[in-house]
């Protein structure tokens, strides 16, 4: 299942470009929150976006003031950037994200046999 790891390739350029391209000040003047425009009450999650892209621009002060959780997203970024270079090393060792799904898949259903992605 080789193929998995080359849509997830495509997908993380994909990604990437669409990123990079739309500027900060788009987001920063923009409320993206489907709970604020329905109910205009700040949801859990609101500012996070902002905070996301505050943060991929280099601007970590501006980041954690929109969202404090943004913490975890250099995390996230390791372990996608991880499984990013196992894709282009081509190495037969499964990344990080590979490890974790097929532990979630074999505890969620236990009869199914997963093989390495």
């Amino acid at each position: 299942m080789k193929r998995f790891r080359y849509y997830r390739f495509i997908f993380y350029l994909f990604l990437a470009i669409v990123m990079y391209q739309i500027p900060l000040e788009w987001i920063e003047s923009r409320r993206l929150c489907i709970w604020y425009h329905l109910f205009q009450v700040d949801c859990f999650g609101c500012g996070f976006t902002r905070a996301f892209f505050s943060l991929v621009n280099g601007q970590f002060e501006k980041a954690f003031f929109y969202h404090k959780l943004v913490i975890v997203v250099p995390v996230v970024l390791a372990i996608i950037g991880q499984d990013f270079w196992m894709i282009l090393s081509r190495s037969k060792k499964q990344s990080w994200l590979e490890v974790v799904f097929t532990q979630m898949i074999s505890r969620l259903y236990p009869n199914l046999r997963v093989k390495h992605i």
